[in-house]
Parts: structure tokens; sequence; C-alpha cells
């Protein structure tokens, strides 16, 4: 069967022989042909031999396939989810393994495909902010760049979405068209499908029929329950169903080739549902996700006890974990600078006691939180409590279901835990998972659970300074390559962690350290903010820090005197806004950081501010239409 796929035609010898001695003139020039036609005859032998090795070669190792989907988590029937419509993910649970508890460390597209394809928390390079551009450690590769090393075909259809400039073109295609039936003749392959059908610019399209009845559909507790966010959770299950189907013909394009038996599949979503407080945040519903996967019988051999075809498994995992994960799959070199562990194999480490989750910029807006859990419980620590939750975000209120609850909250319509996601956000929030699955009691301040938070804390800390966590440094310092490698990433990390108004300590606003004093900017401006009242003291330390020579750290202390200060010093502290705003003079993040500022006061800034250009040629598309989303925003003010 092996041989019908090469065009050998080698000839059988005795015709070799015979044909050569008809055209011999005598017996010396017989022998002589002979001698010839064996080595021909042997020569080729060895090439068929050389094939077939090449090919069982091949046949040893398995195909590989990620069915992947964007902006769903796990409303699936299999796990549990009876309003959804899901038959073919589910066929896929029903002979593979379900993983019930993954994380896609990013609850938003971009950061979450960084860590997938790095192996990496995007954290640790400067690529944890939304379409920000990371630069890789040097050294490293991206996991298609591991497998193709290996002997791999690797393709992607097609959305790669990286935060991260390539240096190189890692998939030997990367397009529409990408499949593995390009792939060379007896090529193992790594392929992935990406499907768009339940992205969150999906489910607010209108009109839209709902084929899953709205007035049926379940509603979380935290949303409030309107017709129109019955009709986005019902749109929404009618795009997984759609999305569903786009699997099936995925595998059945396997199953047309003769490739079931030999290739391992992958179907997982790549964070939480478009719905808001779903992704962009770092509850359950934004960062959990379904992981499923089938290995077929042939490749049991691979994996070991924990596997159980049809079964489940509750192993902490997340998207750091693919890339060693698909790597001791293929049989390939696993590199020891990848920070996640593999959750398949033959020979598997102990389950990770956590996994971790972060949030940096959502788009135009600038925040910072960590998410970290075990197995029952959820830590998360927000860095910036001065910020609402739900923050004006433009993309985000395009969403019927973002508008309507704004409004309900603004005309007191909301219960609390519906009122929250409009509140400022507490410095730290607990969650039992078991007893609470929407995560809307925070247990945080619960005597009787200050030692699992001490753990949990204890467990970011240590990740966060492993990791180099670059969140702790404002994008702009990240982005000008200004980041010292003498820092102590720990003291970075500790000033974050200080910076909260309940901190017993504060971050040293005189430090030669400008991260740390960045962070002692952010203190005095959430303190004011939290509590609401005026601090002679603060006021001083924020002029000063306004004079800083780090234009990052300006921004912030110019935030709390434009809030806070005299007359005059108000006034300087816009115009100082307003300056750095101007995208014809300032790099792009800086800009987006003083138009950060400004939208924060939400109130009318003085002359000079309608005037500023939208944005600039020098920076990136995606940059001018932060600049430009703000500025709109900023305007509604005036």
């Amino acid at each position: 069967m092996l041989l019908s796929h090469y065009d050998m035609r080698i000839p059988p010898s005795h015709a070799i022989f015979s044909q050569s001695c008809d055209r011999a003139v005598d017996d010396n020039a017989c022998f002589l042909l002979n001698l010839h036609s064996m080595r021909i005859l042997t020569s080729s032998l060895l090439i068929l031999i050389g094939v077939v090795f090449q090919n069982a070669s091949a046949m040893d190792r398995p195909n590989i396939l990620w069915i992947t989907s964007e902006d769903n988590g796990p409303q699936l029937g299999c796990y549990g989810d009876s309003f959804s419509t899901s038959p073919n993910i589910d066929s896929i649970a029903k002979k593979g393994l379900r993983f019930n508890a993954c994380w896609s460390n990013a609850p938003v597209c971009a950061p979450a495909r960084t860590t997938i394809i790095s192996g990496m928390y995007a954290t640790s390079f400067g690529a944890s902010n939304m379409r920000s551009r990371g630069v890789r450690p040097e050294g490293t590769k991206l996991l298609p760049e591991l497998l193709r090393d290996a002997g791999y075909y690797c393709t992607n259809n097609s959305k790669e979405d990286y935060n991260f400039n390539s240096t190189s073109k890692p998939w030997n295609e990367s397009s529409g068209k990408a499949h593995w039936r390009n792939r060379p003749q007896g090529s193992p392959f790594f392929a992935v499908f990406n499907f768009t059908t339940s992205h969150e610019s999906q489910i607010r399209k209108r009109p839209h029929v709902a084929r899953h009845d709205p007035a049926k559909v379940p509603v979380p507790p935290y949303h409030p329950d309107l017709p129109e966010v019955r009709q986005d959770w019902a749109q929404y299950y009618d795009k997984i169903e759609e999305m569903d189907g786009q699997v099936g013909g995925v595998l059945k394009q396997l199953e047309e080739d003769g490739l079931s038996d030999s290739t391992i599949v992958f179907y997982f979503g790549d964070h939480g549902s478009g719905m808001p407080r779903s992704k962009r945040w770092l509850y359950q519903s934004g960062l959990r996700v379904a992981m499923i996967v089938h290995v077929p019988d042939r490749w049991r051999n691979l994996v070991g006890s924990d596997y159980a075809a049809g079964g489940s498994s509750d192993r902490l995992i997340s998207f750091v974990d693919l890339v060693p994960t698909a790597l001791t799959l293929a049989g390939a070199e696993v590199p020891s600078y990848l920070q996640g562990k593999a959750f398949l194999g033959k020979e598997l480490d102990s389950p990770p006691k956590y996994i971790f989750g972060f949030r940096d910029r959502m788009d135009e807006r600038i925040d910072m939180s960590r998410a970290i859990r075990n197995d029952r419980y959820l830590y998360i620590r927000n860095f910036m409590p001065h910020r609402p939750q739900g923050t004006y975000l433009n993309y985000m209120f395009q969403t019927p279901t973002t508008q309507v609850w704004k409004k309900a909250f603004d005309e007191g319509k909301l219960n609390d835990a519906q009122s929250v996601f409009w509140k400022l956000k507490p410095d730290e929030e607990l969650y039992d998972l078991e007893s609470d699955p929407y995560q809307i009691r925070n247990l945080a301040s619960d005597p009787n659970l200050q030692a699992v938070k001490s753990d949990l804390v204890a467990g970011m800390r240590s990740i966060m300074i492993r990791n180099r966590d670059h969140g702790v440094i404002p994008e702009a310092i990240v982005k000008a390559g200004q980041i010292d490698p003498t820092w102590d990433w720990s003291g970075l990390v500790e000033a974050a962690f200080d910076a909260a108004p309940s901190s017993s300590t504060a971050p040293d606003a005189k430090s030669s350290n400008p991260i740390v004093r960045f962070w002692a900017a952010q203190r005095l401006l959430a303190t004011r903010i939290v509590s609401n009242t005026n601090s002679e003291k603060s006021l001083t330390a924020a002029l000063e820090l306004m004079r800083d020579p780090v234009p990052s750290v300006r921004i912030v202390a110019a935030e709390l005197v434009a809030r806070a200060g005299s007359p005059t010093d108000r006034d300087a502290a816009q115009e100082l806004l307003k300056d750095y705003a101007n995208p014809k003079k300032h790099d792009a993040l800086i800009s987006i950081a003083a138009l950060n500022a400004l939208a924060n006061l939400g109130k009318p800034f003085g002359p000079g501010l309608s005037s500023l250009p939208v944005s600039d040629d020098r920076f990136e598309g995606v940059y001018q239409e932060y600049t430009r989303r703000l500025k709109e925003y900023v305007a509604t003010f005036q």
C-alpha cells in the first residue's frame, strides 16, 4: 500500500539482464552489461527502500489538527449546556477527552493567540496589550517553526493576529486556502482551522431572526433580563450552531481523506463569549474555554492513563500549555524556555497548582488586572481600581446588551449583582467557583478565606516575577525599548501591588526607578478617586511628579492635579494632558495615555482640545483608530 504512492516502475531483474545480453556482441560484453544492470537495480532498490523508510517514519508520527473558534466559551452540549446545539463538537467529546478547567490566559484574541503560538505568556515579552508589538526573546521559535524542524507540514487557515512582528514566515502556508491536502506526499501535518462565525461582531448584526428562542435563553445573573439581552444571547447560540456545522465540515474532509485514524484532533475556543463581561474580563465567563482532544486508537501509545476516551479531566490547563503538548505528541524536542507544561503524553509532570490570566490595555482603554485560580477559588487583582469594569470602550458599546445594560444602570433599575460592572473595581476579588459559578459574590474580605487568598496572592506574585511581567511597565516605555536589564523585577511587581489604596505600604515617589514612580503616581490617583478626599500631602507629591522627566509618570500625576489642584494647577495639568494628547507631537502610546486621562476626567477641558488632530500617519493603523475613538469620546464632554 505504501509503494502505491510512488511511481518507481523498476523492471524485473531478468528483464534487465536478458535485454542487455540480447544487445551484447560477445560474452565479455554480456557480462559487463549484466554487471551494469545489477548496479542500476541495486541503486533503484536503495531509493525505494529509502522512500519506504521515510514514509514509515512519517507514519510513526501523528497528524495534528487544531479546530478553533472565536469568542465562545464552553456553551456546548458536551459541557452540559442543554440550550446549545453543537452535535459535531459533541461528537469529538464522545470519543475524546474533555478538559473542564481550561483557561485562555487572556480574555481577548490577540494576547491569547500570542500565548498559544509562542508557548510563553504574552506578559513576559511585552505583548499583553491588545494589538501591541512585543519582541520575543532571542532564540525562541513559534510552534509551527518547531514542528517544521521536526518534519511537519504546517498550515494555518487563516487568522494569526499575533502581538509581535514575525521575523520569519513560520507557516508553510497561512491563508484562506491553507490545507493539509497541499502537503508533500508522506509528510505528517499540523493544520489549524479557525472559525470567526461566533465572533463578537456577529452576535449584534441586525436584523436577525433567532432560531434559539430568546424567551427561553439562559441569562446570567449579572446581566439584566431585557429583550435586547435575550436577543443577543439567542443570536450567540445561533452562531455557535453555525460554527459547529463548520467544525463538522472539517471533520468530514478528514474522514474523506482517510485520515481520521491517524490524526489527533483538538477543538477549543480562543476565549469567552463576545458578550460584555465575558470577553475582555478575567472571570470564568471571559477566560474559561472548551478544550477537547481526540486521540485515535492508533496513537493511544502516545498518551498515558490520564487519557480516557469519552471522559473528562479536571486538570488545570491553559493556552500556554498547548505548545509543549503538541510537541510532546509529535515526538519533537520541547525547548526549555517554554512556560507551560504538556497536558497529554505518556509521562506527565504533576498538574499545576494554579493557572494564570491577564488583562491589560483593551483597544483604546488602559487597564491592568491579573487572575489566578486553583482547583476551587479564583482571585483577581485589579491594579487600577480607580477605573470601572465598564469603562467606555467603543467596540464593546456597539453591542445592544452593553447599551441597554448601561442605560438601566444610569436609571437605577439594576440589582447589586448587575450594577457592580459599572462601578469602581475593588483592589481584590475572590470567588468560590463551586458555590458561585457566575462570580457575583466577592469573598476577598471573608475572614475564613484569608489563608486561601494569601496563597493565591503569593502564587500570582511568583508568576509575575518569574516571567518578568511587562504589564507593570507603561506600554510606551516597553515599546520604546527603554527597559533597563538591571531592574529588579521583584521590586517592580511589589510597586504595582503597593499601589493599591488599601496597601499598608506605598511605592516611593522619589525612587530613582521610573516604574516605581509611575506606580507611586497611580497610588495617589487611585486613593483620590476611591476615597474622594483631598490630601495636601498627596497633591504636593502629584505636583512634583507632574514635573517628572518620564511622560508616562507625568500623565498620571496630571490627571490627579486636574481633579484636585488649585484652579491654576488644574489649568496647567489640563494643558499638559492636551499637549501629550497631540498625536502630531508625541508617540501614539503617549497620546493614547493622555487621551485616556482626559476621558477619565469626564468633564469639559476648555478651548483647544477640539482643534487637536485626530491622529497621525506615522502611527500604525490600529493606533490611528484608537486615538480617533478617544478623541471622539472626549468630544462628547464639550
